[in-house]
């Protein structure tokens, strides 16, 4: 899921200005705590971001129109609720 979102992300990145973040979730290893933490997740996101499995089975966000800068204050609301997050180098991902 996050694999097509992020080229479509890229291209409207390169034809405009415009940002989003790609956020890892760690720490999920079962798909019962992916399901869980994707539901704690999505009381914390915004609707127009993103929650998905990557090719590599890990549990990503794509924040829409956030700098990597700004993801930091979502990162903040997610530790302060037990879930361990890191921001992905887009420029180290095999699909841009």
């Amino acid at each position: 899921m996050p694999e097509r979102l992020i080229e479509i992300k890229e291209n409207m990145k390169k034809n405009t200005n415009y940002q989003y973040s790609l956020i890892e979730i760690k720490g999920c290893k079962s798909l019962k705590d992916k399901i869980e933490t994707s539901f704690a997740i999505a009381k914390i996101i915004r609707s127009n971001d993103e929650i998905g499995l990557g090719k590599d089975n890990k549990l990503y966000i794509i924040l829409s129109a956030t700098s990597e800068k700004d993801s930091v204050h979502l990162m903040d609301r997610l530790s302060n609720v037990g879930i361990e997050s890191e921001l992905v180098n887009k420029n180290s991902l095999e699909v841009i």
